[in-house]
């Protein structure tokens, strides 16, 4: 039986988690920074070191790849993303990169057999933190293939043209050229190419651990519903204006989501899960926005549910 190295895999994750390394056990690599940069430089690094070849596509995505005996025999993909929300997990997307290479770094070093070509490969802008929208290479390259309500949101233009949420000047495209990884669309994945691809991933969250298994497999991917709600209140003296009297936007957003934590909950569906993504009070005291996010599986109805609670 053929096993991997704990001890390099341990050395991968200790060296990827310098890379943006935000202090507290946590990283902050948005794409194309120069964080994120240190991180595509250090899996080319590695990969190139077991002879693995490097392709990297109009979007910036990364393919190392060790040949197969069989020189027809389209590739197998292990894929996932090296960048970050602000203040994310050091396995988040990142595990999917480690695992792929060693996968490839075992298979070099025991110089195991196999058919396929074998590729690991790191998806520009996945998670969209500083240039929106998420899954933005993905979707790109897999445009031709989207239902045609979902492709809208990925023209190819439109994503260049994504502006970076801290300063709203720099674009993606202008990211993208800076970078020194803008390759050539001939590398992109396609079906022509590739037979199959996988991604390990963090869970980020308790399951397994609670059925005592150390890993899974994924049967549905969560589909996400957010609603934004805004409650205005009046801005007066904070010593001297009686409390009958005061409309306080924020004590109000307060109550309401403690109202619909309470009624959500008494729904009883188990697999219905929501939060609050954001509270903003501007200037303050008058006006307090709220943002409610519900993942939810495929054939739940998020609005059903919502539409319950729309007289609030």
């Amino acid at each position: 039986m053929y096993v991997c190295s704990k001890e390099r895999m341990t050395d991968k994750i200790r060296t990827f988690s310098k890379f943006g390394d935000a202090g507290h056990g946590g990283i902050t690599r948005y794409s194309l920074s120069p964080e994120a940069i240190q991180a595509r430089n250090e899996f080319i690094r590695r990969m190139k070191a077991i002879g693995a070849e490097i392709e990297i596509d109009d979007v910036a995505n990364i393919y190392a790849t060790l040949p197969g005996s069989a020189p027809d025999a389209k590739r197998i993909v292990m894929a996932s993303h090296c960048d970050s929300v602000k203040n994310g997990g050091n396995y988040d997307g990142i595990l999917g990169v480690m695992s792929a290479m060693e996968v490839l770094e075992t298979v070099a070093a025991e110089k195991i057999p196999h058919k396929h070509p074998l590729t690991a490969m790191i998806w520009t802008n996945e998670e969209g933190s500083l240039y929106p929208p998420a899954m933005m290479c993905s979707g790109i390259v897999c445009y031709d293939y989207l239902p045609e309500d979902i492709r809208a949101k990925f023209r190819y233009e439109d994503m260049m043209a994504s502006k970076s949420i801290l300063d709203g000047s720099k674009t993606f495209g202008q990211a993208l050229d800076a970078s020194g990884f803008k390759g050539d669309k001939k590398y992109r994945l396609s079906p022509d190419r590739y037979l199959y691809m996988f991604e390990t991933h963090i869970e980020q969250g308790p399951i397994l651990e609670d059925n005592g298994k150390d890993i899974g497999v994924v049967d549905c991917v969560l589909g996400m519903f957010n609603y934004r709600l805004k409650f205005y209140g009046q801005t007066t003296h904070a010593g001297t204006f009686p409390m009958p009297k005061r409309r306080d936007a924020f004590l109000a957003a307060s109550l309401a989501l403690c109202y619909l934590h309470e009624e959500i909950d008494k729904l009883g569906y188990p697999e219905l899960v929501y939060t609050t993504g954001e509270v903003v009070c501007h200037p303050c005291v008058p006006v307090c926005r709220i943002t409610l996010i519900f993942p939810s599986m495929p054939g739940m109805r998020i609005p059903r549910y919502w539409n319950r609670y729309s007289p609030l």
